[in-house]
């Protein structure tokens, strides 16, 4: 991170003492690390101290577990964690109603750091509500559609290259 290694491939400097061709004729380097074919740099766009403050506090898991339970007999109306994730919506009501929540709970609202944060908090709330109703898949159903590594290696998959 200090390095820059996570932002950019650039950043990333191998010697070429360590250099090494495989049988196949692709190129690795030894030193105890691996650098993947697909460089996909960290998404820090959505940081803010606000965003941060939230998820360390623990208050955004306890507003969406009080809500799943409030909300249990709906939420179960979903048949999975994959059908909760393509169909359940986090409202500008239920936005509204965490702020409220965090608010009561000493976190008052950045502006700035809300606007920045919004679509992660969004993406965090839904994902906490589908762990409290379908436990990991109702959680990684929502939080890896968000991911840019998981997005890209399923390119990859699919044979696109980005």
């Amino acid at each position: 991170l200090e390095k820059g290694e996570l932002y950019s491939a650039d950043s990333i400097k191998f010697p070429d003492s360590l250099k090494f061709r495989t049988p196949g004729g692709k190129v690795v380097y030894g030193g105890g690390g691996i650098m993947p074919d697909i460089f996909v740099p960290i998404d820090t766009t959505f940081s803010s101290s606000y965003y941060s403050k939230i998820m360390y506090s623990g208050l955004l898991n306890n507003f969406s577990f009080q809500y799943s339970d409030k909300n249990r007999t709906m939420l179960n109306g979903f048949k999975s964690g994959l059908n909760f994730s393509e169909k359940f919506n986090v409202t500008s009501q239920l936005m509204n109603e965490l702020l409220a929540y965090l608010e009561k709970n000493n976190i008052k609202k950045d502006e700035p750091g809300f606007r920045r944060s919004a679509d992660r908090m969004k993406i965090q709330l839904k994902a906490f509500i589908g762990r409290s109703i379908f436990n990991n898949e109702g959680y990684f159903s929502v939080v890896n559609r968000a991911d840019k590594t998981i997005k890209s290696a399923i390119n990859l998959l699919n044979g696109k290259t980005n």
